[in-house]
């Protein structure tokens, strides 16, 4: 009995360390807006918007008229980059945590395999539904970009 309650607190204690860790990634990469697609906008000129797409080695900036259109345009280019960060943070929250907990279950409870099983295929259904809606979130921001007149 004392046996199974000491590998009750490891296991709990090393998942919450993870989770604090895994958090503390997440908030890194939030406040210094490492996300893939990275896209900036600076409403600093009276008379234009500067869109500006981080890549990992270089950034190219797109400046727009402030017309009726293309601010509107912008305020939807602005919502579908908010998403995309949330999308990008939350991912790296909840897969790490997904699969560490995958890991837990199956080398230490050979009675809960099959929960193993089902957070392992669930994981990968995740992942696919993820990366799929992150895709389409940047194809519809470039074709937002596209169609700005400059």
């Amino acid at each position: 009995m004392e046996k199974s309650l000491f590998d009750i607190k490891k296991y709990r204690n090393l998942l919450l360390i993870s989770i604090l860790l895994i958090i503390t990634f997440g908030g890194v990469i939030y406040f210094l807006d490492l996300f893939p697609g990275g896209y900036k906008l600076d409403y600093s000129d009276i008379r234009s918007i500067t869109i500006i797409d981080k890549g990992i080695i270089t950034a190219e900036q797109y400046k727009v008229q402030r017309t009726e259109v293309n601010v509107l345009k912008v305020a939807l280019l602005k919502s579908e980059i908010t998403n995309l960060k949330g999308l990008w943070l939350m991912s790296n929250i909840i897969f790490p945590t997904l699969l560490l907990n995958v890991f837990i279950l199956q080398k230490n409870y050979e009675k809960r395999k099959q929960y193993a099983l089902i957070a392992s295929v669930l994981f990968v259904a995740l992942l696919v539904i993820v990366i799929t809606v992150y895709m389409k979130s940047l194809n519809f921001i470039e074709k937002i970009i596209s169609g700005l007149t400059i």
